[in-house]
């Protein structure tokens, strides 16, 4: 814990880098301004970084301010709009994989059930498991796929844009994987929730301008 003009501040590392996540989306999400060509993309990538901004940003929150984190009624409502917006963000993964696999008449087709999706994943995290895993069983399925779609355009078509795509994907997981097996730089002062946080961050900023090669 740090104090910061009078505030204590608890986990100065996890929140810290959840909050640059914050920014480096935001920030993502502006230079991705929905106007133009492929507004239908567009649109779906700005709120694909909108929605990790708003997730990282209550994630800081919820790791500074919130000591005793879900146990406490505070922390457990603060969880509730983390979870939230992670579950947003899987739902607009899914429209985005109903986009490259089918058309716009696709994600026209799939917003219903989107929204299903993240009512069903609110619900179990609401009345039935809110741990971290429950999150990352609804996250990952749309996250696999859209993996699983960026190596078909490599194998297929040979892109250099798609390539960094999917390369980004993968830094992503391999972010996951270093943050499950509790890989730290310190225990105390840069753990492994924080060393996740880095490495997502240069994982997005790859899928970042392997997205925006995907605009004209």
């Amino acid at each position: 814990m740090i104090e910061l003009f009078g505030i204590a501040i608890h986990e100065p590392d996890v929140a810290l880098t959840d909050l640059a996540l914050a920014v480096e989306s935001a920030l993502f999400a502006w230079l991705l301004r929905a106007r133009g060509a492929r507004r239908t993309l567009r649109t779906l990538l700005v709120a694909l970084f909108v929605a990790l901004a708003a997730s990282s940003l209550l994630g800081a929150l919820f790791h500074a301010f919130f000591p005793a984190k879900a146990a406490a009624a505070s922390g457990r409502a603060m969880w509730l709009l983390v979870t939230g917006a992670i579950g947003g963000v899987a739902a607009v993964l899914w429209l985005l994989d109903a986009l490259l696999l089918g058309g716009e008449r696709a994600v026209r087709r799939a917003l219903p059930l989107a929204g299903l999706y993240l009512a069903g994943f609110m619900a179990v995290i609401a009345f039935v498991d809110d741990s971290y895993a429950t999150v990352i069983v609804f996250y990952l399925p749309p996250l696999l796929l859209l993996t699983g779609i960026a190596a078909v355009r490599v194998l297929r078509e040979r892109s250099t844009t798609w390539a960094l795509v999917l390369a980004g994907l993968l830094l992503s997981f391999a972010a996951a994987a270093a943050q499950f097996l509790g890989v730290a730089l310190h225990p105390r002062y840069f753990n492994a929730n924080a060393v996740y946080h880095v490495v997502q961050g240069i994982a997005l900023a790859v899928l970042f301008v392997g997205f925006r090669r995907t605009l004209p």
